[in-house]
């Protein structure tokens, strides 16, 4: 788990050395990284003491050793983002630092990507 955090963050910052994610969200960068597991698994997260993790995170590295599909897969959070900016006002420089911004995030990962209704959230 700790080494595939370690090569999301590593790719990441690499796109934005490269200008190719927008530096306007730099202040999201985590968020990215949390979206960036739900977009490519389509599912949440296992228990961090089984097999099941395992897969889990080896279909994130898989996708991330790929230069072409870990960009891609940035590139579709970015977009992802900024789809958003209405409700998290991606401008805001303390946006990212709100509870609210990352339960947006999280209703709208759980629509897009885990098939639970728009009104759902992950926090009960």
């Amino acid at each position: 788990m700790y080494y595939t955090s370690a090569l999301a963050y590593s790719r990441l910052m690499k796109l934005y050395n490269e200008q190719i994610i927008d530096n306007k969200l730099w202040r999201f960068r985590y968020h990215i990284i949390m979206i960036v597991k739900y977009a490519i698994n389509k599912k949440t997260v296992p228990q961090t003491n089984g097999k099941d993790i395992e897969k889990y995170c080896r279909s994130i590295i898989d996708v991330l050793e790929d230069d072409e599909k870990s960009k891609n897969i940035f590139l579709e959070c970015q977009d992802f983002l900024f789809s958003l900016d209405e409700e998290i006002k991606i401008s805001n420089r303390k946006s990212s630092e709100k509870r609210a911004t990352t339960e947006v995030i999280l209703r709208e990962i759980g629509f897009r990507y885990l098939g639970m209704p728009k009104q759902n959230s992950f926090f009960k």
